[in-house]
């Protein structure tokens, strides 16, 4: 059986002091979103992800600005993105992590539907989270849902382009958004 991979590090004076400071900071403001973020940044620095997320979500359930509710849902995204992304996780952590990340980026389209980026994040960790699966029914699903938002952040993406007026590329020849046509036959 092999051994388990540790999800957080020895926790490091340098983290834990930093830690006991911003909470002590935040008692003395409470539902401060700027402290909460300091603090989950800091748990992300000591490797707990799960209490980076955490905090990130108390940021996004306290702060009244939507920007900055987005912003607290992508950076959950992000961690979940860089977390599978150094591929440390088990399989069974790794889904776990994905359907968090998935599940916030989802909450920040759901703000911002224009917002390419909560798409084509989205996009990722559903491919992440297909290569943790393995060959799976469910894996498939997940490669298909991540085709599926990466055209859809690239729509996006074009959209906000043409009404920054910039041109944007045609696509090659070939890719999956004008696929190369068939030879014809010649003959009979």
């Amino acid at each position: 059986m092999p051994a388990e991979r540790p999800t957080a590090r020895i926790a490091r004076p340098e983290n834990k002091k930093a830690i006991e400071y911003w909470e002590g900071m935040l008692q003395q403001k409470p539902n401060d979103p700027e402290i909460m973020g300091a603090l989950a940044g800091i748990n992300l620095k000591a490797n707990d992800w799960r209490k980076s997320i955490e905090w990130y979500l108390k940021v996004a359930s306290v702060s009244t600005d939507k920007s900055a509710k987005i912003a607290a849902y992508q950076f959950i995204g992000n961690v979940a993105w860089s977390k599978l992304n150094s591929k440390t996780l088990s399989a069974e952590e790794s889904v776990e992590l994905a359907d968090r990340g998935i599940g916030a980026l989802q909450k920040a389209a759901e703000l911002d539907p224009k917002n390419p980026k909560a798409w084509g994040l989205q996009a990722s960790i559903f491919n992440f989270r297909a290569l943790a699966m393995g060959a799976s029914w469910a894996a498939a699903l997940d490669r298909a849902s991540a085709q599926d938002l990466q055209r859809y952040s690239r729509v996006l993406s074009d959209e906000a382009k043409k009404a920054q007026g910039q041109d944007t590329p045609a696509p090659a020849q070939g890719s999956a958004a004008t696929p190369t046509p068939a030879p014809a036959k010649t003959g009979g």
